[in-house]
């Protein structure tokens, strides 16, 4: 969850800070930047999500290896494909239809 919220929170505070300096403007070629003080909270906020985005990544990627390695339960494994499904995916791709063109002249 934590990682969906600041996905788009991010985007949206470096959006606030390009409207800020009047980026969209410099970049369509109708104005300069601006390179004066960006808002301190909107770039606060900017760097704050990407912090958090990893910290949640980090964590994320830590428990399923602790579920994995220490408590044994075969998370990744459930996470992945199953047997079945790749032996279905392997039934499917080494089937080749064939086609035959008749040229009439």
């Amino acid at each position: 969850m934590g990682l969906c919220v600041f996905a788009f929170l991010i985007p949206g505070f470096g959006g606030l800070i390009a409207v800020q300096m009047n980026l969209f403007a410099y970049v369509m070629g109708r104005g300069p930047a601006s390179y004066g003080e960006v808002g301190f909270l909107c770039s606060a906020l900017h760097q704050l999500g990407w912090f958090a985005i990893i910290c949640f990544l980090t964590l994320h990627v830590g428990v399923a290896f602790y579920h994995q390695f220490i408590i044994k339960n075969n998370l990744l494994n459930r996470m992945w494909f199953s047997k079945e499904a790749l032996k279905m995916k392997f039934i499917l791709s080494s089937f080749q239809p064939q086609i035959s063109l008749i040229y009439t002249e």
